[in-house]
């Protein structure tokens, strides 16, 4: 009996010495070990965290926006993927057709942007900048899904601007100016503006229509 009492006052003593300090202790900066107040890195507000830890803290951030607004995420970048694919095996369209599916793939980058910037509290712009803006593949360790896209675009339309021919001259013109040509050579004036130009193209001859436009 004498020694169950000894132990018991033993493990009361050790419970006393041990786990109440421990108890009452605050947590330990990581960087400068001392007792304070930490932040989200488990850092104290006078220690920076380390480029280790950001991308830790991001890494959950995006990962909680995305499980908030998984089926959002989802549609709007299905958008952008599928209009992305849109741009391959474009080169026999006209440069008018293939600046309209680059355009595409700017305004679904603009609309998935606008989305993960308005949402989250800061974590959508986390995501967004990691998934789509720092993007790494098996040639590249970091670069930006649109840049191809917007470069291609600003190519397209120089191109069509300083284009000449007949088709993409008329396509510059507006509805009435077609209507006027077609007028002026005794031509129906009926149909949408695609109309008007294949039926200037069909009966005017390409130096004419250069020349009268």
């Amino acid at each position: 009996m004498a020694i169950f009492v000894v132990a018991i006052i033993i493990a009361i003593m050790g419970y006393v010495m041990l786990y109440v300090p421990y108890k009452n202790q605050k947590p330990k900066c990581l960087k400068c070990h001392l007792p304070k107040k930490l932040n989200e890195y488990k850092l104290c507000e006078n220690c920076t965290p380390t480029n280790e830890q950001l991308e830790k803290i991001n890494q959950k951030l995006a990962f909680n926006f995305m499980e908030q607004y998984g089926e959002n995420l989802q549609e709007y970048e299905n958008v952008l993927v599928e209009a992305a694919e849109n741009t391959t095996n474009i080169k026999n369209l006209s440069i008018q057709q293939q600046i309209k599916i680059h355009q595409k793939v700017i305004s679904a980058w603009n609309k998935l942007k606008n989305f993960c910037y308005a949402h989250g509290n800061g974590d959508g712009i986390i995501y967004f900048t990691d998934k789509w803006e720092h993007c790494h593949n098996s040639k590249y360790s970091d670069f930006c899904f649109i840049d191809n896209y917007e470069t291609k675009l600003e190519e397209l339309e120089e191109l069509y601007e300083s284009d000449t021919s007949a088709e993409v001259v008329l396509q510059k013109l507006t509805v009435e100016e077609l209507k006027n040509m077609l007028r002026e050579n005794g031509l129906p004036l009926s149909g949408k503006k695609l109309d008007l130009i294949n039926r200037i193209l069909e009966n005017i001859s390409e130096d004419q229509i250069l020349n009268e436009s």
